[in-house]
């Protein structure tokens, strides 16, 4: 583990949906050190793990509906000290972009009960290739968009960072003129989140 900087303990990279774009995730990993971890939440798994084996740092991930032959299971709880996050890729709940904001909903409170029952108090997915974070039921969702070369939506990926005190969540997209930059923040989980 990464000496504390700032007071951040833990500082994770989160991927999803990547589907084939390994270069873009090593370089957007690359462009944000130090780091402990990379998280990838499916499609496009060994993109994820690429990344962190290239730089030397620990990986978690879930299998997507288009991780075939993935040996990464597709559901992880992943606990650091008092913090619980729920990771999956969300094709679990049969979310998807077009949906419309009543059906959604009702996803995403799926998604906060199933967070909720394993003691997790962050939900990460993916799947819908939209970057968003929300709470739902004292859950926190988050999205942090896709990196498909083929995507409408701008290149995106989160940002996890664990404190004594709490969980912080960002999203950085890359802006014209090719850098990335934070779009949204969100301080979750203070004083608890799950465990």
């Amino acid at each position: 583990m990464m000496e504390e900087q700032g007071g951040v303990v833990v500082r994770m990279l989160v991927f999803a949906d990547s589907h084939g774009n390994r270069n873009g995730v090593i370089d957007a990993a690359a462009g944000n050190l130090p780091m402990n971890a990379i998280v990838h939440l499916g499609d496009g798994i060994d993109d994820g793990k690429a990344a962190a084996e290239k730089l030397g740092v620990e990986f978690y991930g879930v299998a997507g509906n288009e991780d075939r032959s993935s040996e990464f299971p597709e559901k992880h709880l992943l606990v650091h000290e008092a913090f619980s996050i729920l990771m999956i890729h969300g094709h679990q709940t049969d979310i998807n972009p077009y949906q419309d904001a009543s059906t959604r909903e009702k996803h995403y409170r799926k998604m906060a009960a199933m967070a909720s029952e394993a003691g997790a108090g962050l939900l990460l997915f993916g799947h819908t290739h939209h970057a968003e974070v929300l709470e739902v039921d004292d859950v926190v969702l988050f999205n942090q968009g896709n990196m498909y070369i083929g995507s409408a939506a701008t290149h995106s990926f989160g940002i996890i960072e664990i404190d004594k005190d709490g969980v912080d969540v960002s999203i950085s997209a890359r802006n014209g003129d090719g850098r990335w930059e934070e779009i949204r923040r969100r301080s979750c989980c203070r004083h608890r989140c799950g465990a």
